[in-house]
């Protein structure tokens, strides 16, 4: 607006989260929450980036010189974007190759969405700044936008776990603060385990074996993987409660294989499947208001199969792609 000499957007905190909201869906993401940032959520952001800290400062627009990278204080507000990812690759090829397409899609749209949302924030007269944390998990959870998993990603009430990955855009914009849900998906978590099981790196933890979340990291007498020693402080941060998750046999798994990368725990959650009956909002309800039947729900997702392609129909899959797959962007 200054280039053109006028007055730059205003509106309600309401109304600002509506238009953003809106952009949002313009720009290819799926859904938004917002929190302040204060001095718990700032411990999200991350320390440094590219080798140099990350500071915030009194200054108009956010910069990066030799020996630092600066965020302006005006900088209240923190926009987190749920970036969806294409589902049918995920849940019917992985660990395959073709189980990674989605994730590449997601990535590749996640880029195009904080370039499209930062030029449209500038446009009305706001930052929109990107880049600034490298974890998105927790601020999806402390946003509401989504649960913890066994798997150590974020489960959505609406798309489960099909989604890649939350980008965060530090704002001067004012928004109405987002709340933490409680659907029942991390409970359900307790009593399920169908990601650890289906593992082919047996990188998550079994329900045998730790059904509830812990303040420990992976031990470093964890089997799993090579090295037979590992260094779990190099791949799990301490501090917080959740399902251990050996990332060396993860990624250990994508080189031995020539995968680049897996995806299938991700793929076969039990909270993809909510859209294929009509009995599953039923379910959903449920497991919002009580844990008593999530073994039950558990045990009929295995029975009725949900999640991958039958070998049979894998070559079905290549010559048909308007039976398996929506053109991006369109109903």
């Amino acid at each position: 607006p200054d280039d053109y000499g006028i007055p730059r957007w205003q509106g309600t905190p309401e109304e600002n989260a509506a238009m953003y909201r809106t952009a949002v869906r313009i720009c290819g993401g799926r859904e938004t929450h917002f929190l302040p940032l204060d001095e718990k959520t700032i411990k999200l952001v991350s320390a440094a980036k590219g080798g140099k800290p990350i500071v915030f400062e009194d200054v108009d627009l956010p910069y990066t010189d030799a020996t630092k990278c600066v965020i302006p204080n005006k900088c209240k507000y923190a926009a987190i974007t749920m970036v969806g990812q294409e589902p049918v690759t995920t849940k019917n090829h992985a660990p395959d190759f073709g189980g990674t397409f989605g994730a590449h899609q997601a990535y590749s749209m996640a880029a195009k969405i904080e370039f499209m949302l930062r030029a449209f924030m500038r446009g009305i007269g706001y930052l929109d700044v990107f880049g600034a944390t490298e974890i998105n998990v927790p601020w999806g959870i402390v946003s509401g936008l989504s649960e913890l998993s066994r798997m150590k990603s974020g489960m959505n009430p609406k798309v489960g776990s099909l989604f890649r990955k939350c980008v965060i855009g530090l704002t001067d914009m004012e928004f109405p603060v987002s709340k933490p849900i409680d659907a029942g998906m991390h409970r359900f978590c307790y009593d399920c385990g169908k990601c650890a099981e289906m593992c082919p790196a047996q990188a998550i933890v079994k329900r045998d074996v730790l059904r509830e979340p812990t303040w420990e990291i992976t031990s470093p007498d964890n089997p799993t993987g090579n090295p037979t020693n590992l260094k779990p402080e190099l791949f799990n941060r301490p501090g917080k409660r959740v399902w251990p998750f050996n990332h060396f046999a993860c990624h250990n798994l994508w080189v031995e294989t020539a995968s680049d990368g897996c995806g299938r725990c991700q793929g076969l959650c039990v909270f993809n499947n909510f859209h294929l009956s009509s009995i599953h909002p039923l379910v959903k309800t449920t497991v919002s208001v009580t844990p008593l039947l999530n073994s039950f729900f558990y045990n009929a997702d295995r029975l009725f199969g949900y999640g991958e392609l039958p070998e049979s129909s894998r070559e079905d899959f290549w010559l048909k792609p308007d039976k398996y797959l929506p053109i991006t962007g369109f109903k």
